[in-house]
């Protein structure tokens, strides 16, 4: 299931940063623009996949809508403490680099990341 427990709609343009993660077309997890090149998500939702397989949506707030902007994934790099199976784990990221940049003003980096 993909629900959200106590949540809401999002407005259009009110959470820029976010993406969808999909696998061959299927919705799969969340994640946060954090350059114009990559997205941050969750290592376990990147669990035997390949970059091929994957596509990141944004720019709308439903990932089915036309207007969305679609990008190939051409790399995944998991965390190295990252270990399947155990998803509480400080290791449970894995940044992905899309094919070409998101420009546009429906979809933003401004997502805050410590580092």
């Amino acid at each position: 299931s993909y629900a959200v427990w106590c949540g809401r709609e999002a407005e259009p343009g009110e959470f820029k940063y976010m993406v969808a993660v999909a696998r061959l077309g299927e919705r799969k997890c969340g994640g946060g623009i954090i350059s114009p090149s990559h997205v941050l998500t969750a290592a376990h939702c990147l669990i035997d996949v390949e970059p091929f397989d994957m596509a990141i949506f944004a720019g709308a707030v439903d990932w089915r809508m036309s207007s969305r902007i679609t990008r190939e994934v051409v790399d995944i790099i998991r965390h190295e403490e990252f270990k399947p199976g155990n998803v509480v784990s400080f290791g449970d990221v894995c940044k992905k680099i899309f094919s070409w940049k998101i420009q546009s003003d429906k979809a933003r980096y401004d997502i805050a990341v410590l580092t």
